[in-house]
């Protein structure tokens, strides 16, 4: 990728600040902070929010904004936040904050199930915002009997906050259709980097409302790749269009590196994804898995240049499923220092998956057992797909 042209680099934004930020502490001392710090306005959408201690000490500063006079919105997906319980809903709401659900679960008789809310994002005034991975909920700040699942999240500062409060407001009002615009301000047009400038957009992804500029970022991503793309892949479950984008980037001779987990809370996953083992060995692509700590997050840096940190998993239920947002960042700095980070934990600790250690590891029955867990999981997405279709404006 060339360090002065990158495409479509006209949608990116000048004039923010942006930093990236790690589960654990890190995270959570921001989310806190700012909406402590809160003045007017706060949306708060999450796929995940337990009301565990984590979740508890969330709550508790979102109730005292709202006490303060700050308007505060909450949307939590009703699938992946279903140990919320109804009483504490109840206590939010009674201290005056605004709180939904996203598309039940279950409804009436008939069991369906929409696409859900994948979103982990924070906008406060419209001036700061997080947008990333990071749940909230104790594994991925971390406790004193488990380590932080390894996740990111971007925080900005400037006047993208207002594009994301509006992305948020669409989910909490229920404006999907088409025609719903809201008026942009004309920004600076650019054909080239900068020296010293920061461009940085927010992408969704939401098939079903005809979303895909994250599917679509990251594609373009890999077709301008001239040296290197680091790839943080929890749930990484590329599909064939995807793949074969990866084969022919590699066979440019661009260096390919991802970052697994060991590991999946959700075991089949993990095993479906040992099913690529051999195809990536194939195909010069080098991978890791990384040992002792559960895997969240979903990044990729592009020569050192370009980044994109969000919600979006490399796979079938965020392309088509899911309601997603990330953070792409063209800056070099940026770019570097994150990488630093990701390439610091492949280094010490991760380990090398090479052909060798994996055709001594998995027998006959562990590489049949993984290409069944691989065609449930693509089945399954296709019938999350068809339900999908089958949800008009009523799924909210």
């Amino acid at each position: 990728m060339a360090r002065n042209t990158f495409p479509d680099i006209r949608s990116y934004r000048p004039g923010n600040e942006v930093k990236w930020l790690t589960s654990g502490e890190d995270f959570f001392t921001h989310l806190n902070g700012l909406i402590a710090g809160a003045q007017e306005l706060i949306h708060l959408q999450f796929y995940i929010f337990e009301p565990d201690d984590t979740g508890n000490e969330t709550i508790e500063r979102l109730i005292e904004a709202a006490k303060r006079g700050v308007k505060v919105f909450v949307v939590i997906d009703a699938f992946g936040s279903n140990k919320m319980t109804k009483k504490k809903e109840q206590e939010m709401k009674s201290a005056g904050i605004n709180i939904r659900r996203f598309a039940p679960f279950m409804e009436n008789k008939f069991i369906f199930i929409g696409r859900r809310l994948h979103h982990k994002i924070l906008v406060v005034d419209d001036k700061t915002a997080l947008v990333g991975g990071i749940n909230i909920a104790d594994k991925y700040r971390g406790t004193a009997k488990e380590v932080a699942w390894v996740d990111f999240a971007v925080m900005v500062k400037g006047n993208l906050c207002v594009d994301l409060s509006k992305i948020c407001n669409r989910i909490w009002l229920k404006q999907f259709e088409a025609q719903i615009r809201f008026n942009k301000p004309k920004l600076p047009k650019f054909s080239k980097m900068e020296p010293g400038v920061t461009l940085i957009r927010v992408v969704e992804n939401d098939w079903l409302r005809g979303k895909k500029a994250i599917t679509v970022s990251h594609r373009r991503a890999f077709r301008a790749a001239k040296s290197s793309i680091v790839i943080v892949g929890s749930y990484f479950l590329p599909g064939i269009r995807y793949r074969q984008l990866m084969k022919k980037t590699a066979k440019r001779g661009v260096k390919i590196q991802i970052l697994l987990t060991g590991f999946a809370d959700v075991p089949m996953v993990k095993n479906a994804t040992r099913y690529l083992y051999s195809w990536l060995l194939r195909n010069d692509i080098t991978f890791y898995e990384i040992k002792d700590r559960m895997l969240h997050g979903k990044a990729m840096v592009v020569d050192d240049m370009w980044t994109t940190i969000g919600s979006y998993n490399i796979n079938d239920l965020s392309i088509y499923n899911n309601v997603e947002c990330n953070i792409d960042v063209l800056d070099e700095g940026f770019a570097m220092d994150f990488k630093k980070h990701v390439l610091g934990l492949i280094e010490k600790q991760s380990v090398l998956i090479t052909k060798e250690d994996y055709e001594q590891k998995i027998n006959l029955w562990g590489k049949f057992y993984d290409w069944i867990s691989y065609q449930v999981m693509i089945f399954s997405a296709r019938i999350l797909l068809f339900f999908t279709h089958k949800i008009n404006r009523r799924e909210e």
